[in-house]
């Protein structure tokens, strides 16, 4: 009779374990499932991060704003093919050429070289150096030069197309010389003359012409038709000379 109740003992225990069982489960799973807090706290920290994200956003464009607003107006396209604006923004001419091998010689007729002739009344006052206020430079986004001496409130600049034609006459000069047509005693500066070659060739090569010239058996006379845009030399002589101002001293070597 023993052997057949403690089956049934078993049964009960196995009964109150398995209950003990389920309670704890329960109890699990319910720990395991959020609470109403829990949902708020995190949607709020969402929502957290979120407004610190666009507000990260947001400082980043009004930085990228604040930089590209700093910029010169001629530097914020790179496409933009305008003429700077510092000297006016005055029409293209057209010029024709005088495309022609006579009358080049180094002494004419009259006893005049070519080059003193047609070069007259090349260079405005001071040949092209200038002196810029702070507030002009900060405008048009322009380097800073050397103070000049009489007025710290300026700086020392040099318009690139005299210097360019400073430098063509170098080589010309040079070249009078070694033939024996120039009066200059002076030793030739064999590196001033090459950077002049330099600055001439990138010149040529930066203000590429291409206008075409129509060949023939003989060379074109003068004028030969076509005609050239050029920059306004006029406008850009009358502010050169509004702007005009000595060169500083340079110690030791050439003024250009």
């Amino acid at each position: 009779m023993s052997l057949g109740k403690e089956p049934v003992k078993m049964d009960e225990d196995c009964e109150k374990l398995l209950e003990a069982s389920s309670e704890t489960s329960s109890l699990e799973a319910t720990d395991n499932i959020p609470t109403l807090r829990d949902r708020t706290k995190n949607v709020a920290n969402i929502r957290v991060y979120k407004i610190a994200g666009c507000f990260l956003v947001f400082l980043l464009c009004l930085s990228n704003l604040f930089w590209y607003l700093q910029l010169p107006t001629a530097n914020r396209h790179s496409n933009e093919v305008t003429d700077p604006a510092y000297f006016g923004k005055p029409e293209k001419v057209l010029t024709s050429f005088d495309h022609d091998w006579k009358g080049l010689g180094d002494v004419e007729v009259d006893g005049v070289k070519y080059a003193d002739d047609r070069w007259e009344h090349t260079y405005p006052k001071y040949g092209g150096s200038i002196a810029l206020s702070f507030e002009y430079a900060a405008k048009y986004g322009l380097p800073l030069g050397d103070v000049t001496g009489d007025n710290s409130s300026e700086m020392h600049y040099l318009v690139a197309g005299y210097h360019q034609m400073h430098c063509l006459q170098v080589v010309r000069e040079t070249i009078y010389q070694l033939n024996g047509t120039s009066t200059n005693t002076d030793p030739i500066l064999w590196d001033h003359v090459l950077h002049c070659i330099e600055a001439v060739r990138q010149a040529v090569s930066c203000f590429m012409d291409p206008t075409l010239i129509n060949l023939s058996v003989i060379w074109p006379g003068i004028p030969n038709g076509q005609r050239h845009v050029c920059r306004n030399k006029d406008a850009l002589f009358a502010w050169t000379e509004e702007h005009a101002h000595p060169l500083p001293p340079i110690p030791g070597g050439p003024i250009h």
